[in-house]
C-alpha cells in the first residue's frame, strides 16, 4: 500500500477504511491485469513463432519444388543429348565438300 495511503488509515483518517478497501481493489485488478498480459504476450509469442515456422514450410516446399523442377529439366536434356547422339551414329555422314584444287601451272 502506498505510504500516503497507510499513514491516512493509521492516523485515523475518516476515510482510511474506505482508501484500504479500495487499494486492495485496484492491487487485485493489477494482478489480474498482470496476469493477462502475460498470458496475451506469450500467445502473441506463440503465434509469430507459428506464423514463422510456416513461412519457413512454405520456402522449403517451394525449394522442393524447384529442386524437383531442374531435375525434371535436367533428365529431358540428358533424354535429349541422348537421342541427338544416337542420331549422329545413325544417320550417314554427309559428303565431304570437294576441295578446290589450284589451278595447274601455265
Amino acid at each position: 500500500m502506498g505510504h500516503v495511503a497507510q499513514s491516512m488509515a493509521s492516523g485515523g483518517h475518516p476515510e482510511g477504511a474506505a482508501l484500504v478497501t479500495r487499494h486492495d481493489q485496484l492491487a487485485g485488478s493489477l494482478a489480474r491485469l498482470q496476469r493477462l498480459a502475460a498470458s496475451r504476450q506469450a500467445a502473441l509469442v506463440e503465434s509469430v513463432c507459428s506464423e514463422s515456422w510456416q513461412r519457413l514450410v512454405e520456402k522449403i516446399q517451394s525449394r522442393n519444388q524447384r529442386l524437383v523442377a531442374a531435375g525434371e529439366i535436367n533428365r529431358d536434356a540428358g533424354d535429349l543429348l541422348a537421342r541427338a547422339g544416337e542420331r549422329r551414329t545413325d544417320s550417314p555422314r554427309p559428303p565431304r565438300p570437294a576441295t578446290c584444287a589450284p589451278p595447274p601451272p601455265s
